[in-house]
């Protein structure tokens, strides 16, 4: 899989060599180089594990590489500003729960994103990830005899377990080991925060599962699987208007407060992200790149436009 993701992200290099981002606006997603140094990094611990295995006597199977936080000077390379210290949050082992519970039946479905302030339909969210590890939409126009062809199935919990901000489960995921449909910390940032004034974002995507009203944790993620970059996710941020379909996002910033949330589609790397202030978003990355939305859960397909 390593390897797979090294060939895939020398391929993409080859490609994005003459597509440059103007020297004022920033990258959404980590350079081809530096994601490559750091599937190396990770690649040359796995050999270095993998040669001492016969030095194990004790019997105990070998702890897993980690992956590679960005240090600062990486980050500086990019022009991207330091980070400040971080906290970790508590990891957790739930599992994610499927199948009926007490006060109601678990439904299934999809969403679909809609421009913002209308009723157009954009697209579905995608199953299958980018080369980042990040969802992106479905071009329903594209497939008009089967306006779902790739969306992503998930399934929506009981309203008895929707009281509070709750976890979507993926009914089918790309990648068993990321269960949920959450939110992963943008590379660019300067912290997992999301507030007025600041460009910070996240991505959606696949991950484990984090306790409702936890502040970002530091687990297994899709970006992190396909970038060996690690990054902080939340699961437990859905919220969710039965009158409307609306599915709203309830971020938990580390200091425990709950930004207003915004969602766009950004164009360039074909991803759903949410961030906390769309001028500053716009400003750093591009608003040509930029479709804001709105994000319904829905059991069968939308009109689309004519």
């Amino acid at each position: 899989m390593l390897f797979k993701s090294l060939v895939t992200f020398t391929l993409l290099g080859s490609a994005l060599a003459t597509s440059v981002l103007p020297r004022d606006l920033l990258s959404l997603n980590p350079p081809v180089s530096v994601v490559q140094q750091h599937q190396q990094s990770e690649r040359r611990g796995l050999d270095a594990r993998d040669s001492g295995a016969e030095l194990r006597l004790d019997g105990r199977a070998p702890s897993p590489s980690p992956v590679v936080r960005m240090t600062n000077a990486e980050r500086l390379v990019v022009g991207l500003p330091p980070l400040p210290p971080r906290r970790r949050g508590s990891r957790t082992s739930h599992a994610a729960r499927a199948g009926p519970s007490p006060g109601g039946s678990t439904t299934h479905g999809y969403i679909a994103a809609k421009k913002a302030g209308t009723d157009t339909l954009f697209g579905y969210v995608k199953r299958d990830y980018n080369v980042f590890g990040e969802n992106g939409l479905t071009n329903p126009a594209a497939t008009p005899g089967n306006p779902l062809a790739g969306a992503l199935k998930v399934i929506l919990p009981a309203e008895s377990d929707r009281t509070g901000p709750f976890n979507l489960e993926i009914e089918d995921p790309a990648q068993a080991t990321y269960p949920l449909l959450g939110f992963m910390t943008g590379f660019a940032n300067t912290s997992p925060n999301l507030a007025p004034g600041s460009f910070n974002y996240l991505y959606l995507g696949g991950v484990q599962e984090t306790p409702a009203y936890s502040p970002p944790v530091n687990q297994p993620n899709s970006f992190t699987g396909a970038t060996s970059i690690d990054v902080s996710t939340e699961s437990a941020i859905w919220n969710y208007d039965a009158a409307t379909g609306r599915l709203t996002p309830h971020w938990i910033n580390e200091d425990g407060s709950i930004p207003a949330v915004y969602y766009c589609y950004y164009a360039p790397d074909e991803v759903v992200i949410a961030t906390g202030d769309m001028g500053q978003f716009e400003a750093n990355f591009g608003a040509d790149s930029v479709q804001w939305l709105e994000l319904y859960y829905v059991t069968a397909a939308e009109p689309t436009a004519t």
